[in-house]
């Protein structure tokens, strides 16, 4: 049945997956399960088109093996092995070790196989999946300790770096005056979540991105495990600093106010 996650046997666990067409797509947060790895650091590495460009993610209602409807985050079965390999084997325990290299190497096959049927494979194709497989770990584990070797350098940058007159919100709350007080940090965010400028993560709503109002700035963290994973600074322009103030002076809020803004070259209307 399209739609319906089914589940599959896999070494002790189950691989859930659905069949859309002639695709099929794999549940990520049950592979990370099985394996013992953090499932959000890999859902935020798999949808940062940068570092995995190969990746062809989805968010899919789907029903579970109760009948229930339910959200869940899919990776097409072409780029499962390639997920795989660039999972850092030496964070995982000697049995998850071994689990992980079955997934590289036979997790893709097997839902295949249940999907699609049983196809003849010769040793050669198992040789040749093998050689590819461990070709993508070594590059993946270069990449991995590029970034270990970078990290410092990569957190100052972070800390410092702000281009074409964009600022951090925290600092365009300090540059705007409302009766001769800064408006704050908390006032401000709840004042963009209500006119849908911020969701509740903080971060832009798309649509205000693309009208150049925020920038967001890639880096890298390190989550509870150690490794690193990709997150995001929201940086606001000055056409969005103009924008923001802009919806002040239309608040009712803050009607009769008197605004001030330290900051240069906002676009204020």
């Amino acid at each position: 049945m399209e739609n319906q996650i089914v589940k599959v046997g896999f070494y002790g666990g189950d691989l859930e997956a659905i069949k859309q067409g002639e695709d099929v797509y794999v549940s990520v947060r049950r592979a990370c399960e099985h394996l013992g790895i953090d499932a959000e650091g890999q859902r935020q590495k798999l949808t940062n088109k940068d570092r995995t460009p190969w990746a062809r993610t989805f968010v899919i209602k789907a029903h579970d093996i109760n009948g229930r409807l339910q959200d869940s985050f899919m990776i097409h079965i072409d780029g499962l092995p390639m997920w795989m390999a660039t999972i850092d084997a030496s964070r995982c325990s000697n049995e998850s070790k071994e689990l992980l290299l079955k997934y590289q190497m036979e997790a893709a096959k097997v839902l295949r196989d249940h999907f699609y049927g049983k196809l003849v494979h010769t040793p050669q194709d198992y040789i040749e999946a093998l050689e590819e497989t461990l070709r993508l770990a070594k590059e993946n584990k270069l990449l991995q300790d590029k970034n270990k070797r970078d990290e410092p350098y990569v957190v100052v940058g972070e800390a410092f770096m702000v281009t074409d007159g964009a600022c951090l919100i925290e600092e365009c709350c300090k540059s705007i005056k409302i009766n001769g007080r800064v408006i704050g940090r908390n006032r401000m965010f709840t004042l963009l979540k209500r006119y849908a400028v911020l969701m509740p993560n903080n971060q832009p709503y798309q649509k205000h991105v693309d009208a150049g109002r925020f920038r967001l700035k890639q880096g890298t963290r390190k989550s509870r495990r150690g490794n690193l994973v990709p997150c995001f600074t929201t940086l606001i322009t000055p056409k969005g600093e103009g924008y923001i103030v802009n919806l002040i002076k239309r608040d009712p809020e803050f009607a009769n106010c008197s605004i001030v803004v330290d900051r240069p070259d906002p676009d204020i209307k």
